[in-house]
């Protein structure tokens, strides 16, 4: 009987990693955001340019929050690749993503996802902690977040990409 909870559950997963999946593509056609400029020539992989990730407005920010707006234009410029093939992509993405996104993102077509070219961090909004919250950029496709949290080892995770007008889910 076990087993038989084991497939049901593996069946459920798959079932809503699948759904999950098919909202991340209805939101990329609902939002206008297939297509776009080509990324630069001769770049192999993705950089954030350079105090890009610590300079917003002016404002100063705590370690906590320039840390995890490094992570998350990291993680987004990682995504943001549609000019590869789906394991250099995978390969890429696969260590930032917590294993919730992990499942979510595994059968993403990398073709599928938008360009943002140079996103630019707009808003770090971290709990009180400094362990979780979201990182705003603005990008040549419109405001996109990546949601974070510290690990127990004191390593980021990525659990989703913000598109543009959708909530992130820490609020």
């Amino acid at each position: 009987m076990t087993g038989r909870r084991s497939a049901e559950d593996r069946a459920t997963i798959g079932v809503v990693a699948l759904i999950g999946v098919a909202v991340v593509l209805l939101l990329l056609a609902l939002t206008g955001v297939f297509g776009g400029d080509s990324p630069e020539a001769g770049t192999d992989r993705p950089t954030p340019g350079p105090g890009s990730a610590s300079s917003s407005a002016g404002t100063e920010r705590s370690e906590a929050e320039d840390d995890a707006a490094r992570f998350a234009q990291i993680v987004l410029l990682e995504w943001s690749r549609p000019d590869v093939g789906y394991t250099e992509w995978w390969s890429a993405l696969r260590e930032h993503l917590s294993p919730g996104a992990r499942e979510a993102y595994a059968h993403t077509d990398p073709a599928s996802v938008p360009v943002l070219g140079d996103p630019e961090v707009e808003e770090v909004d971290l709990d009180e902690r400094g362990s979780s919250g979201t990182v705003w950029f603005t990008t040549g496709a419109g405001r996109f977040g990546v949601d974070v949290s510290r690990t127990l080892e004191e390593r980021w995770q990525a659990h989703r990409i913000v598109f543009p007008e959708t909530r992130s889910m820490f609020g």
